[in-house]
């Protein structure tokens, strides 16, 4: 059995920068990252400006090869298929076994993939199996892509978030028709207000972008190759297609945990602001997989940031190399803020989600402006107001405000809002 002082899940930006961070302290110490990802650390958050055509290989690498080497940080492919924590032991897909003696548990998370009828009754969807269907979450899934462009006449996006509009935008660009297809009553919906989302449906249907919003996938045909040729949506339309991509979500790397006594809600991992696993004394947890319980925060920030992920990365590996509880750092960033583009509307929240209705149990109002709504130079703002308190913003168009509202709303004593 091999053994290691530090052993990290994942490669990315969590764990990379928690193996930098341990380095620091620790010039001689053993690290190992294991990934199932044949390709190293690069920007994830980059992927869909690499499909764009904006960024070339080299712009994406998150760290050079040399400092792989020059750090002296193992890195082993394969993919954690079980782990003992009392006995500090992971096992790999592969049939080995690691022994750890300080593990952090970084795994990140993967797409959520379409099912089939026969692996779920219920949701799955007839032909979903078929050539051609993808999703987005590694750069070989954005080169696989890429290569099907030259062919692609119809290509279909099902899913009308962040990520499903990035991509539709990209294959607009490079001249291939495209229809988006979302389940959701408006695009958007955990992000924007419906005024925001409808802005955003009028400038992809004066593109000619065909959008099928309260629609969900029925069923895929396929050719004589097994390749998808057209699907049929709930709706009742039919719309040809020969490239699908699937940005329905994303799932946490942690169902090799569903033996141990770590417990998972929706598949992330609760920590305290130290970021260590209750009960044990080895085990930290970073990046896409975490939630943290902040108790200065009146609800948990999201999950699946890029720079959360990186502090959060820092946190973790000095706190693993910490030689007292007196240097133990505390990850504590306050209500994140969350800037964004979508079809050339600069969008940016914080706190509480705008797409969702007050509840009427609290002391609350949103406010919201109504300066240059409909003009070329978009300035929307809608302020949600609780107890008095800045609880979450939105903005939509001009960016100016951003930070000073972001201040306020990490501000502990702030003066009491009122609807007046």
């Amino acid at each position: 059995m091999n053994s290691t002082e530090y052993l990290i899940i994942g490669d990315g930006a969590a764990g990379v920068n928690a193996a930098l961070e341990i380095r620091k302290s620790s010039p001689h110490a053993s690290i190992a990252l294991i990934s199932n990802d044949p390709i190293p650390f690069y920007y994830r958050a980059a992927l869909t400006n690499y499909l764009h055509g904006k960024l070339h290989d080299s712009e994406l690498w998150g760290l050079p090869a040399s400092v792989w080497e020059q750090e002296k940080l193992q890195r082993i492919v394969d993919e954690v298929v079980a782990i003992d924590p009392t006995a500090s032991t992971l096992t790999l897909a592969s049939g080995n076994q690691i022994h750890y003696q300080k593990l952090l548990i970084a795994s990140g998370a993967k797409a959520r993939e379409l099912s089939t009828l026969e692996q779920d009754a219920k949701y799955g969807v007839e032909g979903a199996d078929a050539n051609n269907i993808f999703s987005i979450r590694t750069l070989d899934d954005v080169r696989c892509i890429q290569n099907l462009f030259p062919k692609t006449k119809h290509a279909v996006v099902l899913g009308g978030g962040i990520l499903g509009l990035e991509i539709a935008e990209a294959i607009v660009e490079r001249g291939i028709h495209c229809s988006i297809v979302h389940r959701g009553e408006f695009l958007l919906e955990r992000v924007v207000d419906p005024f925001v989302a409808g802005l955003i449906e009028q400038a992809i249907l004066a593109d000619n972008i065909p959008l099928y919003l309260k629609s969900g996938l029925k069923k895929v045909s396929t050719d004589k190759h097994q390749a998808v040729q057209r699907i049929d949506l709930n709706c009742g339309a039919s719309i040809p297609c020969d490239l699908l991509i699937s940005c329905i979500g994303t799932v946490p790397n942690t169902q090799w945990l569903k033996n141990t006594n770590i417990e998972c809600t929706r598949g992330l991992i609760t920590v305290d602001t130290k970021l260590k696993v209750p009960n044990y004394n080895n085990i930290w947890v970073a990046g896409d997989v975490a939630t943290v319980d902040d108790p200065d925060l009146p609800f948990r920030n999201p999950a699946g940031l890029w720079q959360p992920a990186v502090k959060q990365g820092q946190v973790a590996g000095i706190n693993m190399s910490a030689s007292s509880e007196i240097k133990q750092a505390h990850y504590q960033p306050g209500i994140l803020l969350n800037a964004t583009r979508a079809w050339g509307i600069n969008l940016i929240t914080a706190g509480e989600p705008l797409s969702q209705d007050l509840n009427p149990s609290e002391n609350s109002f949103d406010v919201d402006s109504e300066q240059n709504r409909h003009s070329e130079q978009l300035k929307y703002k809608r302020l949600r107001i609780i107890d008095g308190k800045l609880a979450g913003f939105l903005l939509a168009g001009d960016r100016s405000e951003a930070y000073a509202l972001h201040r306020l709303i990490n501000l502990k004593n702030a003066p009491k809002l009122t609807p007046e």
